[in-house]
């Protein structure tokens, strides 16, 4: 099992001060068999307020909500997630299909590559 840190950040820069609305976000990771969220921490510079739900897909749902006008808004999750996946998924290919060869459209038509 392989443990791994996610940082996100998002920077948004204004000319001068404006008032900002509640925010939709989806800053974490979505939990499976192979994904094992360990802890997640969310940063939201100006102060905000969060409210968690769940959308209908299941993924987490944070609404930032903010009192004070700025010009800079900067949002950050860092998120360390346990991965118990295979490197990469391993296919069988028939010999057929290693010399396959098929059309790819170009500019000036059709060309055949394999």
């Amino acid at each position: 099992m392989d443990e791994i840190t996610i940082l996100h950040r998002t920077t948004y820069r204004y000319r001068s001060p404006v008032r900002l609305n509640p925010h939709r976000m989806v800053v974490r990771p979505r939990e499976s068999r192979e994904l094992r969220l360990l802890s997640i921490d969310v940063t939201i510079t100006p102060a905000a307020s969060l409210s968690w739900s769940y959308d209908v897909f299941g993924n987490a749902v944070a609404i930032a909500s903010f009192e004070s006008a700025t010009d800079l808004l900067t949002i950050e999750s860092v998120a360390k997630i346990e991965l118990d996946a295979p490197a990469w998924p391993i296919f069988d290919v028939a010999a057929s299909a290693i010399q396959y060869r098929f059309p790819i459209p170009t500019m000036s038509g059709w060309i055949s590559v394999r």
